[in-house]
């Protein structure tokens, strides 16, 4: 198995509880920093519009479509394909993020 090259499109952020859409982007990788020893896992959220064809409103059209979620584990990394309107958001402060693009 061969190692896959990423180009790197921003720079890494802290994912927290604040959604963010990562400016557009489509692929992020998240990276669960905490240590094996603290064993706490992350779970990130990922949120679309309720109306995808509308800009985001807080009152008319907001995100509160659950994608899904998943369980980050310490020092667990995941590559996550989302829609340019798409949110993310951790339950802790110890994900990092980066918006990513595979080259091969």
């Amino acid at each position: 198995m061969s190692i896959g090259e990423i180009r790197l499109l921003a720079e890494e952020v802290t994912l927290n509880t604040t959604p963010s859409d990562f400016s557009g982007n489509t692929r992020i990788r998240i990276t669960n920093a905490n240590s094996v020893a603290a064993g706490t896992i992350n779970v990130v959220t990922q949120k679309r519009l309720q109306d995808t064809s509308k800009p985001f409103d807080a009152v008319t059209n907001p995100y509160n479509v659950t994608v899904g979620t998943i369980s980050i584990l310490p020092q667990q990394t995941e590559i996550i394909g989302k829609l340019n309107t798409d949110t993310l958001e951790a339950t802790g402060s110890s994900c990092k993020a980066v918006a990513i693009f595979d080259t091969h």
